[in-house]
């Protein structure tokens, strides 16, 4: 599925349009795969604004809490917030330089952030969490209870056979709820990883980065809210473009959707998913010494070369392969 074509189907009347990327975890400076991901969203935002004469808001942001950041910040020598500032620093500056028209740029270490997670965490704690003594790990965890809402996701993605785009993704999280949710831990001992928001009432509990993370999507714009844009609430008509893995499937496909329901909250239009960029068809990574600087790319060719050439030739339902040598014919053709 190439992106113009999903471009094409986003306009919708005249309600507002939200869309947002996923945030980026700051253990690391930025790849050609997060510049792809903000150009694919400002893209569409751009599209939106343009045609469909509505209010868009478009966000991004850096997802700073857990384990790695930890680790990241040990190896450095910094204090994690200190660590997370300096890379954050670096996403954002990715967006200036790629002249993305976000409206919002969201850190998880944001006050806002951390009073929006205790307040999700309050909305389902008292009927959809429990509290379970690990023994295996002679501690405690509180856990999620996931497994109630197979049945409401399954018939939610039936009956929105375009829910999360493209279709083979669709297909793929059916199948995955199919087989059966488990109930999920959403808290982590403070003992063991301190950098994170603790759950509210129980300072010996760091809440589930990943819970803490997909909070995000509301808390950019403010959530808890009370607000409305001609009667729609802003978030409701949100798209969030990630990259394809079973892992992230799962989070922002399955779990998010699970917690906005038992927050009382409602779910987001569309979900959409592309693929990875990939160096001579092998997927890029520090070992290999194949990742792209997208600093680099976009001083050496030029925003516009740069942002053509990786819309043009990006894929959703499968990877592309990242050519320098493509922006130098977009140069010269």
């Amino acid at each position: 599925m190439n992106p113009n074509t999903f471009l094409r189907s986003t306009l919708k009347n005249n309600k507002p349009f939200f869309i947002t990327t996923p945030i980026f975890y700051v253990n690391a400076r930025p790849h050609v795969g997060h510049l792809y991901t903000l150009l694919l969203v400002d893209a569409i935002a751009r599209y939106n604004k343009l045609k469909s004469n509505v209010s868009v808001i478009s966000t991004t942001g850096t997802d700073e809490h857990g384990m790695k950041i930890q680790k990241a910040a040990l190896a450095a020598g910094m204090k994690p917030l200190e660590f997370c500032s300096q890379n954050s620093q670096h996403f954002a500056n990715l967006a200036v330089k790629a002249n993305t028209d976000f409206t919002h740029f969201i850190r998880t270490t944001n006050k806002h952030h951390v009073y929006a997670v205790h307040n999700f965490w309050e909305a389902f704690s008292s009927k959809w969490m429990r509290l379970y003594i690990t023994t295996f790990q002679v501690g405690k965890n509180y856990h999620f209870r996931l497994s109630h809402w197979t049945q409401t996701l399954l018939r939610h993605y039936h009956q929105h056979p375009d829910f999360v785009q493209p279709a083979v993704y669709h297909d793929a999280v059916v199948a995955e709820l199919e087989r059966g949710l488990k109930d999920l831990s959403i808290s982590r001992p403070t003992s063991r990883i301190p950098w994170g928001i603790l759950t509210p009432g129980d300072p010996t509990q760091t809440v589930y980065v990943w819970l803490d993370a997909l909070v995000n999507y509301v808390s950019a714009i403010g959530y808890p809210w009370q607000f409305s844009i001609n009667g729609t609430d802003q978030w409701m008509a949100g798209r969030c473009a990630c990259h394809w893995e079973r892992y992230w499937c799962g989070f922002h496909c399955i779990y998010w959707p699970a917690f906005l329901l038992a927050a009382g909250l409602k779910l987001p239009k569309h979900i959409l998913v592309h693929g990875h960029w990939t160096m001579k068809d092998m997927k890029m990574s520090k070992s290999r010494g194949n990742v792209v600087d997208p600093f680099q790319l976009l001083e050496r060719y030029g925003v516009d070369s740069v942002r053509y050439y990786l819309l043009k030739h990006g894929r959703l339902a499968n990877d592309a392969n990242f050519d320098e040598n493509g922006i130098q014919s977009t140069l010269e053709s």
